[in-house]
């Protein structure tokens, strides 16, 4: 993730964001989570995104391991498949932040189907096609919704206006009288 233009300080500035203090826990992580059908929450524990920001990074680096076996990465994530890191400089803004581009990857990572087609690719080239087709896909749908809920929030407003309009007109009419009415 950190290749030769980065300094052994941007490496070790890294590792202290991504990890708490003894470098043995994930600092930041997003992780699914799923209601089983015993009624209680159950965490998904074959996909782990963890994130931070560095100081010294010159833009954004995200990396995406498919692991060849189930790995223990602490409580709640014993048998990760997929590992997602996200490095963001410091100076991003809040729509490019660390969290929020994890927050990204989480929505993609968390279709089942998605993750196991991701099992089956058999190469390099197929995974990230697969990411990218996702990827479109779910920002398709995002626009869609976009423009559904903006034609609500538009009819919502014109039911807001509508509403109550008759009270509104009757008040009006009958302002003159009503002190008349108190004082008879």
């Amino acid at each position: 993730l950190l290749r030769d233009e980065e300094s052994l300080n941007d490496i070790n500035e890294a590792k202290e964001s991504l990890f708490a203090e003894g470098n043995q826990l994930l600092k930041n992580t997003i992780q699914g989570i799923y209601l089983s059908s015993e009624d209680h929450y159950e965490f998904d524990q074959s996909w782990l995104c963890t994130h931070c920001s560095v100081p010294s990074l010159s833009k954004r680096r995200v990396c995406i391991a498919r692991l060849k076996h189930p790995t223990n990465l602490g409580i709640n994530s014993t048998i990760i498949r997929f590992l997602i890191v996200v490095l963001v400089p410091i100076k991003e803004k809040a729509t490019k932040s660390a969290e929020e581009l994890s927050r990204s990857f989480a929505t993609v990572f968390a279709d089942l189907n998605f993750r196991q087609n991701l099992m089956n690719a058999t190469n390099e080239q197929q995974f990230i096609e697969l990411i990218e087709k996702r990827a479109h896909n779910l920002s398709e749908k995002a626009f869609l919704n976009k423009d559904f809920l903006e034609k609500f929030r538009e009819k919502e407003t014109r039911f807001r206006l509508s509403f109550g309009k008759g009270i509104v007109e009757n008040v009006r009419r009958r302002t003159q009288y009503y002190w008349s009415d108190y004082v008879d």
